[in-house]
């Protein structure tokens, strides 16, 4: 009867723990060694301010170190350093043979709300959550991904790779790349080209429709105003606001927008192609697409008003300027409607420079790479980003984003929930070291 009773009971265990393991949650895959490392960048905070890169600098300094890559912590002992690293060619050529792949360790505020941990670093339904997600950590592992492959390839390479990684670019980049390109501007011997963020690809219905590689920007003009009164610094706010826009053409805007003409249909290529006919200084003639009015108008927009604990009231206001906007007559204007007993400094300003050119081995490597998707576009961002450094001491800087990622990610960028999906994170890295790679191969 004992025996009976045990072989009864065996098949009924059976289906209990066949029961149980089916309620089992199923293992999380396995992170590629991409994505683990955007993981751990992800759950480094580097909100700035105040910032606090090292630990973001010390994860990648310990990434190129085991794959034996040259570097360096650019440090003034402030606690906000910068990283560098360099990849010589082997079979050096004549001239300006190095890319640097530039890209920010720092990121904005979270703010509230968010569906998952800002700082966690959580996998939800295929995509990896968290601040920088986009803007601009995954880009960065996409750039030591593809440093780093080039190092365990050891190949001949014809060209230099270098890598910067930089503090501080969410609030102007001074204590980031301009602090270390003006302690060591031999940083740039040899730059021929940099690739930066900034950017922006162009889909529709589920498709690419083209690359957009940024080659110029606007510029920053920050401006810090305080009264004594802070009822008369809003009245002074309030006249800058009002202030009526002056539409122009810069020769960027026309010449970016000349270079889109064939991807539009016939009304906006007419538009396109002739520009100074459609937007005239009262404004344009016709109806512009969403967002395309940015790129005629120098901006304004006053934050950040508060009243300081002696009372005084202060605000920053940020102007964003055409390429070729003159900001030497924008500071009188602004005093003239600010009004005699407000206070202004600025912040953070930037000369007028050239657009990048549109031609060399860089832009070649893009075609080749990234034409057989999509068309390759040159075009101007209408945001600012730490490219303008190069700009101005003459070496060109191309945004680029190897990531195709649709509108509702890309609202993320300085939003809530910003996340980019696993898969995608593969192919732009894919992407990214397939272009370093023709780059260091000399290829054209």
């Amino acid at each position: 009867m004992r025996r009976s009773r045990a072989l009864a009971g065996g098949p009924l265990l059976l289906l209990l723990l066949l029961a149980c393991r089916a309620e089992r949650p199923a293992a999380p895959a396995p992170l590629s060694e991409a994505a683990g490392w955007l993981q751990a960048y992800l759950r480094l905070d580097t909100t700035n301010p105040p910032g606090g890169e090292r630990a973001a600098a010390e994860l990648l300094a310990g990434v190129l170190a085991e794959a034996g890559v040259d570097h360096e912590l650019l440090d003034a002992g402030d606690g906000r350093p910068s990283l560098w690293a360099f990849l010589p060619p082997t079979e050096p050529a004549a001239g300006a043979q190095t890319l640097l792949m530039l890209h920010h360790m720092d990121v904005v505020p979270a703010g509230p709300s968010w569906r998952a941990p800002p700082f966690g670093g959580e996998v939800r339904e295929g995509e990896l959550w968290g601040r920088g997600a986009i803007d601009a950590k995954s880009l960065g592992v996409a750039q030591l991904a593809a440093l780093v492959a080039l190092a365990r390839e050891g190949g001949p390479r014809r060209r230099g790779v270098a890598l910067f990684a930089a503090a501080d670019e969410e609030r102007g980049g001074r204590l980031g790349v301009e602090r270390w390109l003006t302690l060591r501007p031999e940083l740039l011997d040899g730059v021929a080209a940099v690739v930066n963020e900034g950017g922006s690809n162009r889909g529709f219905g589920g498709r690419l429709h083209w690359w957009g590689i940024e080659v110029a920007q606007k510029r920053p003009l920050w401006i810090e105003a305080t009264a004594g009164d802070p009822a008369a610094l809003v009245a002074g706010l309030r006249r800058l606001v009002d202030l009526p826009p002056s539409w122009r053409v810069s020769p960027a805007v026309r010449f970016t927008f000349g270079e889109l003409a064939p991807h539009y249909n016939d009304h906006w290529r007419a538009i396109f192609l002739d520009l100074d006919r459609f937007v005239l200084p009262g404004g344009p003639t016709v109806q512009l697409l969403p967002g395309m009015a940015t790129f005629f108008l120098d901006s304004l927009q006053a934050n950040e008003l508060e009243v300081l604990p002696d009372g005084r009231g202060r605000a920053r206001i940020d102007v964003r300027l055409l390429p070729d906007s003159d900001a030497g007559a924008w500071l009188p204007r602004i005093r003239g409607l600010l009004g005699p007993a407000i206070e202004v400094e600025v912040l953070l300003s930037a000369p007028a420079v050239e657009a990048s050119p549109w031609d060399g081995p860089w832009v070649g490597a893009l075609t080749r790479v990234l034409g057989p998707v999509a068309p390759v576009v040159p075009q101007m961002g209408a945001g600012i980003t730490d490219s303008r450094f190069f700009r101005e001491r003459g070496v060109p800087a191309y945004g680029l984003s190897p990531f195709i990622l649709d509108g509702e990610l890309m609202r993320t960028i300085h939003g809530r929930d910003e996340r980019i999906p696993l898969a995608e994170l593969e192919r732009g890295t894919a992407r990214m070291t397939e272009l370093v790679a023709l780059w260091a191969r000399g290829a054209h």
